[in-house]
């Protein structure tokens, strides 16, 4: 594990960035657990990633 970050989302239709540094080095795999969300459990319909 190269990093861990815990983040609060926000409601739509506003966006949650959660930045990776770059001293992080190339990555080959994201795991992403969303255990809440608006207090009612994870179950997003969306999630995005790119790069910057």
């Amino acid at each position: 594990m190269v990093m861990d970050k815990e983040a609060r989302m926000l409601r739509f239709p506003y966006a949650t960035d959660v930045a990776v540094p770059e001293s992080v080095g190339p990555i080959d795999r994201l795991v992403l657990r969303v255990e809440s969300h608006a207090g009612v459990g994870g179950g997003l319909n969306e999630i995005r990633l790119r790069k910057r």
